[in-house]
């Protein structure tokens, strides 16, 4: 085969391979293991986390409370009311894995040119839902709703808030809050053009109303179950990524409010008021926006932003500390990803896993000592580190009879040495299979994780042929019907994982079947606009949204949708998608998926989610590669109730699941 910059040879030194797999718990030798098939249905495929501890939501109250020293003084100087009178007369109370200790501030880095990233995000509280998952990423605990009655046909919910809840600068949280985020944001056109189909089941958009200060209910037209585990733990679907939306503070932004609002927009600068809001309603834009976060930034500067303790945090621990445990958080402005692993190993961060990589396991293990941190081995908990989509709408006529049929799909998931894969870049832990959901599903079944997926090029190169797709005079490329040779060149979006070291590896074994393919990569920014106007013949992306909390309202994998994730069907789906005033209208082959889809997102029927995994091992819509894969977490030594491991994944958002506003560091 042809060598390239990362080749099976050199992706993987001896030295290292043995390191990453000791720190893996995987045996050198194995690391080596011969190239095979998939890994027997018998294998382990997730963690167990049962014997884990983990902070948890509890009901018992504490008989009084505290607070951190810097906010006592600011109480006992008049500046600041008590700390009962600012928790809410209900806060939230969380067991920690330990009592924590006040003060100090954590150091993180992030290659974010805004407020936000991902490791300052997860180390300040990050935004908080209605509700949040449990540690195993299969329930839900309260979390701003202190309770969530569901009646029984799955139609209505209702939400109790925590009476005296306040926002950040001190200002009640009422229903009237969630009232705004409807009427005046989700409900205006000009603000919201479209909204999300999840909140508009039966092609009806729900209905919020408040029966009082702390009740909101909210009616579908038709059942929907997914709510509950999609969407009130979750942000996705909401506005700005959060439910709820800070009234007192945004009607001035507003032109219901406001009547001079857009020309105070375009005094300051924005082209119409909707611009101007959506920027003041932006948290991770404006420092100035009242927040229910743990931290609030207070500082920002083209190297640095700076976070303090948000004195109206509505929890305390199980002994009644305010929460969080931390005075504040900086997060350190990077360049690139490759200043980020560099600075890791000399212990300039105490947390580190919005960006780490499992290439670099033996550089952080070989580090760790000297550097006072440890190395946890968490879960990505994807159903695939990667998953490869060819382009069913592509313009070329060729390509796009090929792409339609199945035998070309199969072929190129049966040419994957999936199993070398995992020994190479994972260090045999992760699980070699096909792009579904992960095992702990309700829905999962093992032969469609098994499908196609074993390693037979002999089987791929028949079905090439069968296909009409002869090789060229010296058997270096197969040949398209025009004497055109196979090839393709693509853009990708390099973040999330080692995609760019999979496509090293998996362009390999397609070119031994004499397909070439060629990625770039760019952001994400250049990506979106390219697939959503059809100029990608192929794509690949990150198997989230493989948990049965996001299967119900994000397809990306299991049929594909319109979006920078995946490209199996533009046109097609902006069809389904704008009610066919855009794209085209798809066979009745496709239909028939997304059409599965619709009624299981609906109904979660496990009759229609079969179907509808079955669709997905039978068609390919996405071709998989491995799952399961290790995250390495680094946490300084110091930093106290991180959890020896866990599943950091968009589905269950990270680090929420696991209250980070219980870190602490030792004194």
């Amino acid at each position: 085969m042809t060598k390239h910059s990362i080749s099976r040879r050199t992706l993987v030194g001896s030295a290292a391979a043995a390191g990453s797999a000791a720190a893996l718990g995987v045996k050198a030798a194995d690391v080596a293991a011969a190239p095979g098939a998939v890994a027997p249905s018998s294998a382990t495929t997730s963690q167990d986390l049962s014997a884990v501890k983990y902070s948890r939501v509890i009901d018992t109250m504490p008989a009084a409370f505290q607070e951190a020293p810097m906010l006592k003084a600011m109480v006992d100087a008049g500046t600041l009311p008590p700390v009962a009178e600012r928790i809410s007369e209900e806060p939230l109370v969380v067991e920690p894995i330990e009592i924590g200790q006040y003060g100090g501030e954590m150091r993180v880095g992030d290659m974010s040119t805004n407020l936000g990233g991902y490791d300052i995000g997860y180390a300040t509280g990050g935004p908080n839902h209605f509700l949040r998952y449990t540690p195993d990423l299969t329930g839900t605990e309260p979390n701003i709703a202190k309770s969530v009655d569901v009646s029984e046909d799955k139609t209505t919910y209702t939400l109790h808030l925590r009476r005296g809840m306040k926002w950040s600068d001190g200002k009640p949280l009422t229903s009237s809050d969630m009232m705004f985020t409807y009427e005046d944001i989700l409900m205006n056109e000009e603000l919201t053009p479209s909204i999300y189909t999840g909140f508009r089941p039966g092609d009806q958009p729900f209905q919020i109303t408040a029966p009082d200060e702390y009740t909101i209910q909210i009616k579908f037209a038709v059942p929907h179950p997914a709510f509950l585990l999609s969407n009130l733990p979750h942000q996705y679907g909401w506005p700005r990524n959060r439910a709820l939306h800070p009234r007192h503070y945004l009607e001035q932004f507003h032109p219901k409010y406001n009547p001079n609002a857009a020309a105070e927009a375009t005094e300051a600068g924005f082209s119409t008021w909707m611009e101007r809001f959506t920027d003041r309603d932006d948290e991770a834009l404006n420092v100035e926006i009242p927040t229910l976060k743990a931290m609030i930034a207070v500082e920002t500067t083209p190297t640095l932003v700076r976070y303090q303790r948000n004195p109206y945090f509505w929890a305390v621990d199980s002994q009644g500390n305010q929460l969080p445990y931390l005075d504040g958080a900086v997060m350190e402005r990077l360049q690139d990803v490759e200043n980020y692993h560099a600075k890791i190993v000399t212990g300039a961060y105490d947390y580190a896993v919005g960006n780490t990589s499992v290439l670099n396991y033996a550089t952080y293990e070989g580090s760790a000592q000297t550097a006072g941190y440890r190395v946890l081995r968490w879960s990505s908990g994807r159903g695939g580190e990667n998953f490869y989509q060819l382009n069913l709408n592509w313009p070329d006529a060729e390509l796009r009879t090929i792409h339609q049929d199945v035998r070309y799909r199969r072929a190129m998931s049966l040419a994957i040495n999936r199993q070398e894969m995992n020994d190479l870049l994972f260090f045999g832990a992760a699980v070699p299979r096909q792009m579904t959901v992960l095992d702990t599903s309700i829905y999962f079944k093992q032969e469609y994780a098994d499908a196609w997926a074993q390693y037979d090029p002999d089987q791929a190169n028949a079905l090439l042929d069968e296909l009409g797709l002869a090789w060229n005079e010296d058997r270096s490329a197969r040949l398209l019907p025009s004497g055109k040779p196979l090839k393709y060149a693509f853009d990708y979006f390099n973040g999330e994982g080692p995609k760019m070291q999979i496509l090293e590896l998996v362009s390999e074994y397609w070119r031994a079947i004499g397909i070439d393919v060629v990625g770039t990569p760019v952001t994400r920014q250049l990506l979106a606009p390219r697939i959503e106007t059809n100029k990608e013949p192929m794509s690949m992306w990150h198997g989230d949204a493989s948990t049965d909390i996001l299967l119900p309202v994000d397809r990306k994998w299991v049929t594909g949708k319109l979006g920078d994730e995946c490209t199996i069907a533009p046109l097609w789906n902006a069809w389904w998608q704008n009610g066919g005033t855009e794209g085209e209208e798809p066979p009745e082959w496709y239909l028939d998926a997304l059409n599965t889809w619709d009624k299981f997102s609906e109904t979660l029927d496990p009759a229609v989610a079969d179907k509808l995994l079955k669709s997905q091992a039978d068609n390919l819509w996405s071709i998989g590669t491995v799952g399961m894969t290790p995250w390495p977490f680094i946490v300084k030594n110091t930093i106290g109730n991180v959890p020896e491991t866990g599943i950091h994944t968009w589905d269950g958002l990270f680090q929420y699941p696991y209250h980070p506003e219980t870190l602490f560091i030792r004194q």
